[in-house]
């Protein structure tokens, strides 16, 4: 039984398809690997500005009724931590879940971002560790 010229068609696209496919991944694993890496660690050490906090708000008579707050987000460069354990327990001590800090101690990870956000004199202990990265918090 002799394929219709259709199916071949169909074949032969599929398997230009695949052949594309198979040339990118190469180009971009081994001519611009450098390239690549170099942008990986840029998005770990790029500084960011910080917005200026808004005032506080009051009522007509000055009354305050509501204050900014400087939150700061925690960023972990896990592969240059001396202290694991103390970061873990760190950071159970200023109201992370276990299940949150958890990841800290996995010697697999190299990087890691917890969600919670904190104020900046809460977490003082843990912003003076080796490899911790703060970001503002919007």
């Amino acid at each position: 039984m002799k394929p219709s010229l259709r199916i071949t068609i169909v074949y032969g696209v599929l398997v230009a398809f695949a052949l594309v496919l198979v040339v990118k991944a190469a180009q971009v694993q081994l001519l611009e690997h450098d390239q690549w890496a170099r942008r990986a660690v840029n998005q770990h050490t790029a500084e960011a500005s910080l917005p200026a906090p808004r005032g506080a708000i009051e009522d007509a008579t000055g009354v305050t009724l509501a204050r900014s707050r400087e939150l700061i987000r925690l960023s972990f460069a896990l592969d240059v931590m001396k202290d694991r354990r103390g970061l873990y327990r760190a950071l159970l001590k200023v109201g992370v879940p276990p299940n949150r800090a958890r990841p800290v101690l996995d010697r697999k990870r190299k990087w890691y971002d917890l969600r919670e956000r904190f104020q900046p004199s809460d977490v003082v202990a843990i912003r003076q560790m080796p490899g911790v990265r703060t970001a503002a918090a919007g």
